[in-house]
C-alpha cells in the first residue's frame, strides 16, 4: 500500500473473505480500494498472515474496521424467553444453540449476541476464537486499533434497514455464499444460508420458495 500525501487515512476497512483480505482506505468521505491479497481458501493461518502484512502497511494509530465474510461466521436465532435475562444467561443460551447445530466444534468459537426488544428474537454470531484472537494480536503488533468488528450479514442489514419493510426477506450475497433472513413486524424469524453461484437471484428465489 502506498499512501500519498493527498490521501491521508481517517479509517481503514479490512474485509476478510475465506479466500483473501481486502483493504479499503477512507478520508473525508472518499474511499480507495488499495489492496486485495489472495490466500489459501479456508486456512485461518494464511488469512491471518495476509492480515498482519496489510495492517503493518497502515500508519500507526489508524482506526480499523474489520468486516467478516459470512463464510467465516455462523449464525443462530435465539427465541425470546422471559426466564432468560442478563448477558451470562443469554451467552449460555447462544452457546447451547451453536453446540446443538454444529456439535463440539462450537466450543472453539467466540459468540456475540445482538440486543433485542422484549418479545423478539436475538441474532447470535459465532467466530473461530483463533481467528478473532489473531486479528486482535495483528492489530496490536501493527500499532493500529480495531474500532469495529462486524459480520457481513449485520453490516449489510444495518446499511439497508432504512429501505427495508418491517415484514419481508433480506439477502446478503457474496461470491460463493448467500444468507437469507426473514423478518415479521421487524422481528427476525428465520435465518438460512447456502452456497451461491453466479446466478444468485435464482438461488435466492429457490431458497425463499423452500421456506
Amino acid at each position: 500500500i502506498r499512501i500519498h500525501r493527498e490521501f491521508s487515512v481517517d479509517v481503514a476497512e479490512v474485509r476478510l473473505n475465506a479466500d483473501g483480505v481486502g483493504v479499503l482506505l477512507a478520508h473525508r468521505g472518499r474511499e480507495r480500494l488499495v489492496s486485495h491479497r489472495w490466500t489459501a481458501v479456508g486456512e485461518v493461518g494464511s488469512l491471518l498472515e495476509a492480515v498482519r502484512s496489510e495492517l503493518h502497511r497502515l500508519p500507526p494509530r489508524t482506526p480499523v474496521h474489520i468486516r467478516l465474510s459470512n463464510q467465516l461466521v455462523r449464525y443462530a436465532l435465539l427465541p425470546f424467553s422471559p426466564e432468560i435475562a442478563g448477558q451470562p444467561a443469554i451467552q449460555a443460551l447462544a452457546r447451547q444453540a451453536f453446540r446443538h447445530l454444529h456439535g463440539a466444534a462450537a466450543d472453539q468459537w467466540t459468540v456475540s449476541v445482538t440486543e433485542a426488544t422484549p418479545g423478539t428474537h436475538r441474532v447470535a454470531a459465532a467466530i473461530d476464537a483463533t481467528l478473532l484472537q489473531g486479528l486482535m494480536d495483528a492489530a496490536r503488533a501493527a500499532h493500529v486499533y480495531v474500532a469495529a468488528l462486524e459480520p457481513l450479514l449485520m453490516a449489510g442489514f444495518n446499511a439497508a434497514r432504512v429501505h427495508l419493510l418491517a415484514t419481508g426477506w433480506f439477502a446478503v450475497v457474496e461470491p460463493g455464499r448467500v444468507v437469507l433472513a426473514r423478518t415479521v413486524d421487524g422481528d427476525w424469524r428465520r435465518l438460512v444460508s447456502g452456497r451461491c453461484d453466479g446466478h444468485w437471484r435464482r438461488t435466492v428465489q429457490s431458497m425463499i420458495q423452500r421456506e
